[in-house]
């Protein structure tokens, strides 16, 4: 499998972004939860700050999860529940301060969103950086949704309009009316509708039709070739996750996905 995956590395990782149509180019190659792993097969935290540096650099991009905390902060966490001091927590239970805490205990680096745009506003290579918005299934916040969606859009739109990342910034979310919002409030951040079912024709006609960038695709299944040119047809961007073996590499890069979001990130970093 090691070697399959660097001899693929030579054809579609850490390629340059074309500016005019990258999404139908190069498949990029982007760190699951930023990046779990480096070269030499070091475990890093999930989406924490070295985790994010280092997918940055030597990836083409990086997809990060965004969980709020009590004090509605928009942080880096993968889990609906952290274990802390031998107890599950649930994360937008926890204050800032209590957060803060947490870090200052433990070898792990919780960052927030804003700590991220900052880092992308120093970056001067353009990587894809894709949200993950775990956030919008907050429990604590569900009995006023609209009020929560647009407090996202608000802060995600600040942050970015703030920092001017020169990173293609992404939104993954499963809630429609979440990436509409974003359209309207930061129209050049891309918005990928969620699905968990195999890609199919009436996921891409609802994306075209709806106005947003593309479909993040849960890959189980793979992918369908008859779908895939459609979705070029209507220019309609496919992210895919999450790559774990060589089979599913192979499956995936194929067809030529926007992106395709990898776990193993150790094998394709040159």
């Amino acid at each position: 499998m090691k070697y399959f995956i660097i001899l693929t590395i030579l054809f579609y990782s850490c390629n340059p972004i074309d500016e005019g149509n990258y999404h139908f180019t190069k498949t990029l190659i982007i760190g699951h939860k930023a990046s779990t792993k480096t070269k030499k097969g070091e475990k890093l935290s999930d989406n924490s700050y070295e985790a994010v540096a280092y997918g940055y650099k030597n990836l083409d991009g990086i997809e990060v999860d965004i969980r709020s905390s009590k004090d509605t902060t928009l942080w880096l966490v993968h889990d609906e529940s952290i274990n802390y001091s031998n107890n599950k927590i649930l994360f937008s239970s926890l204050s800032d301060k209590e957060i803060q805490k947490i870090n200052s205990e433990t070898k792990d680096s919780i960052i927030t969103l804003k700590q991220l745009f900052n880092f992308l506003s120093k970056q001067k290579n353009k990587k894809f950086v894709s949200l993950d918005m775990k956030v919008i299934n907050n429990k604590l916040w569900l009995g006023n949704r609209d009020k929560w969606i647009n407090l996202i859009a608000d802060s995600l739109a600040f942050f970015y309009n703030y920092y001017a990342p020169n990173s293609i910034v992404a939104v993954e979310s499963w809630d429609i009316n979440f990436l509409q919002s974003i359209k309207e409030k930061a129209p050049n951040i891309e918005t990928y509708l969620m699905i968990w079912n195999p890609l199919e024709e009436n996921d891409i006609l609802f994306a075209k039709k709806k106005a947003i960038d593309g479909l993040s695709c849960n890959i189980v299944n793979g992918l369908d070739k008859k779908a895939m040119d459609l979705a070029k047809k209507k220019n309609i961007k496919i992210q895919t996750w999450t790559i774990k073996n060589e089979t599913q590499t192979k499956q995936i890069l194929k067809y030529n996905p926007t992106t395709m979001q990898v776990d193993n990130t150790n094998f394709f970093i040159k």
